[in-house]
This record gives structure tokens, C-alpha cells and sequence, in this order.
């Protein structure tokens, strides 16, 4: 989805913050006797839950999981081994359908998270505005 400049504003972008990130998490987790990969991901990377509903729904019809379908490696086969009846064609197709599906939802996901928080960052900017707007009213006033 995204070009080559994009990908490498993103590694930028990631290099840059990769110094304010590492004094974050080491100042959260200082204290702490062990943090599991989990905890730590979780720190770094908010929509985490996001792509794990992604990944979950990927594999909800699936009789079996390969890793190289779990981490999205191309091997032969797919999702589900590769036994039964029907073209190989089909198989790919479907589970690339299947797979469009699940990006297009994961990105609404994502969306919706952001139009959230900018609706919550925009009620309280307009919250702000009328407090001052009739502090200033009843200054006048009185």
C-alpha cells in the first residue's frame, strides 16, 4: 500500500524516534523485575490489539496453521494444508479474497480509532472555547 518513499519516511522516522522510545521504555519498565516481550510490545505499539483481531480472523476457518502462514511467509500450500478436492487456483484465490477482506477491515479498525480520538481532542478543544467564552460573558456582564 505504501510506495518507497513512504517506506523510507517511515525507517526515518522510526530511526529518529528510536532514542525518545528506548529512554521511555526504560524509564516505564526501570522498576520492574522482568517484562515479557508482550508487556513490551504492547508499550511500543497501540494498535497491537488491532492486528491481533487481524490475525485471529485470518485463520478462523482454518484446519490448520503453518508457520510460514502465520508470519506470512510464501511456502507451498496454504492455509488449511494441502488436501481435498479443486484447483490449486481456487485455493489462492479465495484465501487472497479472504485475506483483502480481513486487511480492509484491520485498516476501518485503524480509522475508526483515529476519527475517535480526534472527535474526543475536538469536543475538548470545544469545551474549552465555551468555558472561556462564557467566563469572558460573565465577566462582562458582571
Amino acid at each position: 500500500l505504501f510506495g518507497v518513499g513512504a517506506a523510507a519516511a517511515a525507517a526515518t522516522t522510526t530511526a529518529t524516534t528510536a532514542s525518545s522510545s528506548s529512554a521511555s521504555d526504560l524509564k516505564k519498565f526501570a522498576g520492574m523485575k522482568a517484562i515479557s516481550s508482550r508487556d513490551f510490545e504492547a508499550q511500543r505499539n497501540p494498535s497491537s490489539e488491532a492486528e491481533k483481531q487481524y490475525n485471529l480472523s485470518k485463520f478462523q476457518n482454518a484446519t490448520s496453521i503453518s508457520s510460514a502462514d502465520y508470519f506470512g511467509r510464501s511456502e507451498s500450500g496454504g492455509i488449511g494444508g494441502s488436501g481435498g478436492g479443486g484447483s490449486g487456483l481456487d485455493r489462492d484465490f479465495s484465501v487472497t479474497a479472504s485475506d483483502l477482506v480481513n486487511r480492509l477491515s484491520l485498516q476501518a479498525w485503524s480509522d475508526m480509532e483515529q476519527v475517535t480520538n480526534i472527535a474526543m481532542g475536538t469536543a475538548k478543544k470545544l469545551s474549552g472555547v465555551a468555558s472561556k467564552f462564557m467566563q469572558d460573558l460573565s465577566r462582562v456582564n458582571g
